[in-house]
């Protein structure tokens, strides 16, 4: 369920229990489920995490993600969020919503070290990077931007290459699955 069409007093009950709510902005955006959520959670206080849950209706990676979150925070109802914002829900409230904010979602000692460098030197970063990177990381940052990868502190992607050869076959297996769905489509 969406939480687009709850009401305030019910989005409230949610945060004063501990609970956190994820939303998936492009998704709800793209079909019509409502008036954008993060500004009346912003503004009630109740965690956010981000999600996508449509990979084949919008883009499925983070930056596009947070990057609809910024925009559809701008409507609605609440306050609006900024890229700060928008980046701690894509980082340690997004742990908080799934419940391990003790070892994901930010670099702590005891914790996963996940970490995304990302390459400051390309155009669409180039320029904003320096003085302001957290709003360049969410208005226009991509995935081709990403160089490196580790994750619990193992690097699986260097150089802007995934380092992991168990994942060919399984980059295969999606791109014939695709191309078996398309050819079936009837135009």
């Amino acid at each position: 369920m969406h939480a687009n069409s709850l009401p305030d007093d019910e989005l409230k009950l949610i945060g004063e229990s501990g609970g956190a709510v994820s939303i998936t902005p492009a998704v709800e955006a793209r079909m019509g489920h409502g008036a954008p959520t993060v500004g009346r959670l912003a503004a009630l206080g109740v965690t956010t995490g981000l999600g996508v849950d449509v990979v084949t209706s919008v883009a499925g990676d983070p930056f596009s993600v947070m990057r609809a979150t910024l925009l559809t925070g701008q409507f609605g109802e609440g306050v609006r969020v900024s890229p700060a914002d928008v980046l701690r829900m894509a980082t340690i409230d997004g742990a908080a919503a799934l419940g391990m904010r003790d070892r994901i979602g930010s670099l702590s000692p005891g914790k996963q070290a996940d970490v995304v460098l990302l390459r400051t030197d390309a155009l669409n970063l180039v320029g904003a990077v320096h003085h302001d990177p957290i709003g360049a990381v969410v208005t226009a940052a991509h995935p081709g931007n990403v160089d490196t990868v580790l994750v619990a502190g193992k690097v699986v992607k260097r150089d802007g290459q995934l380092l992991s050869p168990a994942l060919r076959p399984t980059l295969d297996a999606v791109a014939a699955a695709a191309q078996r769905l398309a050819a079936g489509v009837p135009d």
